[in-house]
């Protein structure tokens, strides 16, 4: 039972001023364990770390102060991959969104990735190094290369910057259809299409 008031306490605290959105899949506990997990320890943290340091503390690039953090402490589950999306883009600069993505999975040809980004980004823009491309088409080249490496989990910070509303509707049915059974959290101050998702204070 404690555990249950600690999950009320964090979803129904409307005291802060952003969230983080934790994707339900109710119809594969893993996934959903996966995401919520990460979800509390992200929420947990947030009074000794800052979101980003919180985010690299999740992702192990970082060590806490004190303690450990796992993302679930079982045996199962002791190597995670996540997809991961910073609120910095982190992209090869000189290379080109086709090489950005191709570069990240192995088995991924770079036919593939371009058929990737094609749903998103004409092709003339595939091809020229990334340094050349405005904020949204970073930010999809970004995604994509999120939703296509070889994951557990997908960890979103911010996603959707310089998106308009019909591009993120696109992009979010993208992420949900590529996710397919993993757990998803999003990072997000704008809650728009993210109805589907249970929300923890950040």
């Amino acid at each position: 039972m404690a555990g249950k008031n600690k999950k009320e306490d964090l979803t129904d605290d409307d005291s802060a001023g952003e969230y983080m959105q934790i994707c339900l899949r109710e119809a594969d506990p893993e996934g959903y364990q996966l995401a919520d997990r990460v979800g509390r320890l992200l929420a947990s943290h947030r009074p000794l770390r800052k979101r980003k340091d919180n985010l690299r503390l999740i992702l192990g690039l970082e060590k806490p102060d004190s303690g450990s953090v796992n993302l679930l402490g079982d045996y199962k589950y002791a190597n995670v991959n996540a997809g991961v999306v910073f609120q910095e883009d982190r992209l090869c600069e000189q290379f080109s969104a086709v090489e950005n993505v191709a570069m990240v999975n192995e088995r991924l040809s770079e036919t593939v990735a371009a058929e990737e980004l094609s749903r998103f980004l004409p092709q003339d823009r595939q091809t020229v190094p990334v340094c050349e491309l405005n904020e949204t088409e970073r930010r999809l080249v970004v995604m994509i290369r999120a939703c296509i490496i070889p994951s557990d989990l997908l960890l979103l910070d911010e996603p959707f910057r310089g998106m308009d509303s019909d591009l993120r509707s696109r992009v979010i049915t993208y992420i949900r259809d590529k996710a397919g059974h993993k757990g998803i959290v999003f990072v997000q101050r704008d809650e728009s299409g993210l109805e589907f998702c249970r929300k923890f204070p950040l």
